[in-house]
């Protein structure tokens, strides 16, 4: 006499389950993927931009070795082509770094690489007093914005023309270090470096 069989497959609702759990665990996988992508995207563009921000740190440093210490701040090009940046930066008012409107690459030149920084600098003089010789000395306290779309938007101004936009449509009274709302509600991100240039001594 045979045993009754005890080898039974799933049920239909069982399978369900089963596919139900599986579709939610690939979904999950693929949102961490999404938000890991993300993430590296934003860092990638942040790190872009202290790359700019250094550049043109190096840049008010170099003009800086034209100034001597008696005079003011002069009027010479770091770099064949580009305008000075360090002679006549005011306290009040925000330079634009690029000699045209549009954005930079982190290489700071046209056609290498996504043109997604726009650089400014603002700065005034100040004085200090050195201690090897007991008199005070000029110096340039200066800040530096380097404003980028974040991931999914674009600099205003993009047509047929302007495929990277326009450094000159940004609103340079939005560029306040500690405020940061306005820059983010248009898409746009900022990093801000801080610094002192000081003449040839």
């Amino acid at each position: 006499m045979k045993s009754p069989s005890t080898n039974q497959g799933f049920t239909l609702i069982e399978l369900m389950v089963a596919m139900v759990v599986l579709a939610i665990g690939i979904m999950a996988t693929i949102a961490m993927q999404y938000t890991a992508l993300a993430g590296y995207t934003a860092s990638r563009e942040t790190t872009g931009a202290v790359e700019v921000a250094r550049s043109v740190e190096q840049r008010l440093k170099t003009e800086a070795l034209a100034w001597q210490v008696d005079n003011a701040p002069v009027s010479t090009q770091a770099f064949t082509g580009e305008t000075a940046l360090l002679s006549g930066l005011s306290p009040d008012t925000w330079r634009m770094v690029n000699q045209e409107n549009e954005p930079m690459s982190v290489r700071m030149a046209e056609g290498n690489g996504p043109q997604r920084y726009c650089a400014f600098v603002t700065g005034g003089q100040l004085e200090e007093m050195v201690d090897e010789i007991p008199e005070l000395r000029p110096y340039m306290q200066v800040t530096i914005a380097v404003v980028f779309p974040a991931a999914n938007a674009q600099f205003p101004g993009v047509d047929d023309e302007n495929p990277w936009g326009d450094c000159g449509e940004i609103t340079v009274g939005n560029l306040t270090p500690g405020n940061r709302e306005a820059l983010e509600g248009q898409g746009l991100r900022v990093v801000y470096l801080s610094t002192s240039v000081r003449p040839l001594r």
